[in-house]
């Protein structure tokens, strides 16, 4: 970068490997410009994103997952509550038509 003061032609230059490469634009190349390949530190960045990404999606699905089991049970005491008032009025209806059965 330029210090106060400097115009661009001062600007000493770098070795094309060195870590203080300008690059294009006065930002640092990459290591995949230099070397031609992924370097050891953005292959790791790139596993920790796909990490931090399938956690992501494991959590969602989770959410989604625990979000449709609270519902089934809210269908499914429901269902059992409306089975226990059926049952309560056919044993009523039952016990209406055989009177001598006690």
């Amino acid at each position: 970068m330029c210090k106060p003061g400097m115009i661009r032609a001062e600007i000493p230059a770098a070795h094309p490997r060195t870590r203080h490469d300008p690059g294009r634009n006065g930002y640092p190349a990459s290591n995949r410009a230099r070397m031609g390949r992924a370097a050891g530190w953005e292959v790791e960045m790139r596993a920790l994103l796909w990490v931090v990404g399938v956690v992501a999606g494991a959590l969602v699905l989770l959410g989604l997952l625990l979000e449709a089991v609270r519902w089934l049970v809210i269908i499914g005491v429901i269902a059992l509550a409306a089975v226990i008032v059926l049952a309560f009025i056919k044993g009523r209806q039952s016990a209406q038509n055989y009177p001598n059965r006690r």
